[in-house]
């Protein structure tokens, strides 16, 4: 096996593992969240997209889920999906660098520089306040 194949095969055992948590506990947006994770990491995206979904209507207010989905949508090409999802998880979580990051790599991909821009600049000081998710 090569490292591609170890990996895969981790995220295999992880889809299983957190399929049987959900069985045991439908409602575990972190379930859902985790498995989402690995589906996207072995390249299905439909997959991750549903978890991610269901860990938002578990819990609304949990910003790692649209983060997440938001990845996934700007990695297949809506932008506009991938900046709606980046957005809700820093109106959840205005301290979330990372989501800055992601939005404004969508704005700068869009030429919207001036987004872009301010998202940078949001990201640096979320960094530099210590802060990352």
């Amino acid at each position: 096996m090569n490292s591609y194949d170890d990996e895969e095969y981790e995220n295999e055992k992880k889809v299983i593992k957190y399929t049987r948590q959900i069985q045991q506990n439908p409602n575990d947006a972190d379930s859902y969240v985790n498995r989402g994770c690995a589906y996207s990491a072995l390249r299905q995206y439909e997959l991750a997209i549903a978890d991610f979904t269901k860990a938002i209507r578990i819990n609304p207010n949990y910003d790692l889920p649209y983060y997440n989905r938001g990845g996934i949508y700007y990695w297949i090409g809506q932008h506009k999906q991938a900046i709606q999802d980046y957005s809700k998880a820093i109106e959840l979580n205005p301290n979330f660098a990372e989501a800055y990051k992601k939005r404004g790599e969508v704005y700068k991909k869009l030429g919207n520089t001036r987004a872009a821009s301010a998202d940078f600049e949001n990201y640096i000081k979320a960094l530099d306040a210590g802060h990352n998710f």
